[in-house]
């Protein structure tokens, strides 16, 4: 096929499509799941188009099926959703003959980032519940929803503190922690001076409860971008007070909780609070392994508590 007769079905295409009596799944959402790993993912159609009923899991190599379809009304704001799409002519231009055919039958392609900056969460996910083992806070079986309170308890945590303007000192941590070798008790000390209690360690706090309850239900969180974080939607013009309560009435939505699978909640509730932070210029990821480590140096239950 000449470089003309494809620009000439393209636009054909691009020009008749929104006519065509065809199915149209701009209001909807699509799950797909692999059949060896598990892994989920959520996509919408941003142009009107044809997709597969199969795509290539990108984190084991198997096959991830079209298993259901939600209204897009009814998929909360926090669930990551990827884009089906139509690409420009300038890129069907460049794509093997296969693709190019498929393109001007109405396909449409995934959205996917070509470069990634992965963080892998499933070994956060591992480090953190180990630590919460050894401390003694999975000796008694305790419900979904008193860890879920105890997430919520520490982003009240993280409202106080900006409250009073308590933000973390990472100059003056560092600093120190780098004059020579510190040991434990010394690094307890600098944790505690700038960054305990800070609006970063709450928020890290909140996450790492996530992540511990995801270790003991043995969810797989698979990895997160740092880039898709940064770009994701909401509260970009919100305060500090309106985002902390639209992420606590995402994690208090009953209907959510009760339809969708408990492994997508988890996965797209510490999305969301991450990418909270990571909007707000919050390195969540070092902030996460900054309280890991406290965590590990604190004594069992923490001195005492009792949850």
């Amino acid at each position: 096929m000449t470089k003309e007769d494809i620009e000439k079905r393209y636009n054909q295409l691009v020009n008749s499509i929104e006519k065509k009596e065809m199915y149209d799944g701009r209001g909807t959402v699509d799950r797909y799941t692999c059949g060896t790993c598990g892994h989920i993912i959520y996509t919408t159609y941003r142009d009107k188009g044809v997709t597969p009923y199969t795509i290539r899991c990108n984190r084991c190599g198997g096959t991830k099926y079209h298993d259901k379809t939600y209204n897009k009304k009814t998929v909360p704001s926090y669930v990551m959703i990827t884009d089906w799409y139509r690409p420009s002519l300038k890129d069907v231009l460049k794509m093997s003959d296969g693709m190019i055919d498929h393109i001007l039958n109405g396909g449409l392609i995934l959205d996917e980032p070509s470069t990634r900056t992965d963080m892998n969460l499933n070994e956060l996910r591992d480090k953190v519940y180990q630590c919460a083992v050894e401390h003694g806070w999975h000796e008694e079986k305790l419900s979904n929803e008193h860890f879920l309170c105890l997430v919520i308890s520490e982003l009240m945590e993280a409202v106080e503190a900006d409250r009073i303007g308590k933000y973390a000192n990472r100059d003056n941590f560092e600093y120190y922690m780098k004059q020579r070798k510190r040991d434990d008790e010394e690094f307890m000390y600098a944790f505690k001076c700038d960054i305990k209690d800070t609006v970063e360690d709450e928020l890290a706090y909140a996450c790492i409860r996530l992540l511990d309850l995801a270790g003991l239900m043995n969810v797989d969180l698979g990895e997160v971008d740092v880039d898709e974080l940064k770009c994701s939607e909401g509260f970009f013009d919100w305060t500090f007070t309106e985002s902390i309560f639209s992420i606590v009435c995402d994690i208090t939505d009953l209907d959510f909780f009760d339809k969708y699978p408990f492994d997508a909640y988890l996965r797209a509730l510490i999305r969301l609070i991450m990418g909270f932070a990571v909007k707000r210029n919050i390195d969540i990821f070092w902030h996460i392994e900054q309280k890991i480590k406290y965590n590990e140096l604190r004594p069992y239950k923490h001195g005492g508590k009792s949850y």
